[in-house]
């Protein structure tokens, strides 16, 4: 596994595996395209030794805090370490550009998420009411925050 940064030269990559995911982001692949077009978003795209992307980690700067905005892993990749090596090269960057906090959110439905988390070090401090929609009932965030050390 490689993991590059998430630039427009690559994204074709990461929107190749998009349009072939059941659960990909509510955000649609042009709509990451253009977040990651502003100064204050940057990515990481995990990609195998074949060329197929594995995941991403889509994050937005401002000052000393990032918020990580997305972090999507293809179902054929999971548990196999992606998520949490895109949060450690994420953590590198953190560093290098004196970040001191990490806000994420993450749908109370979703345990290996929370669990990622968890072992990458944020902890649960907060919970959004009805954040993610969902046809059925909207789904509650819980709200996580890393203050380091990255």
């Amino acid at each position: 596994m490689v993991i590059h940064p998430l630039t427009t030269a690559i994204w074709p990559t990461l929107q190749a595996a998009l349009q072939m995911a059941a659960d990909a982001p509510h955000q649609g692949p042009t709509d990451l395209a253009a977040m990651l077009a502003k100064p204050q978003y940057s990515g990481l795209l995990a990609q195998s030794a074949e060329g197929p992307a594995l995941g991403y980690l889509l994050w937005q700067q401002a000052a000393e805090t990032a918020d990580i905005i997305h972090l999507w892993v293809s179902p054929a990749a999971r548990r196999q370490g992606v998520g949490m090596a895109l949060l450690q090269a994420f953590s590198a960057q953190a560093r290098a550009k004196n970040i001191t906090e990490i806000y994420l959110e993450v749908a109370v439905n979703n345990p290996a998420a929370t669990a990622l988390y968890q072992a990458w070090g944020a902890q649960a401090v907060g919970r959004r009411p009805r954040y993610y929609p969902h046809p059925q009932e909207a789904i509650d965030a819980l709200v996580f925050k890393h203050s380091g050390p990255f």
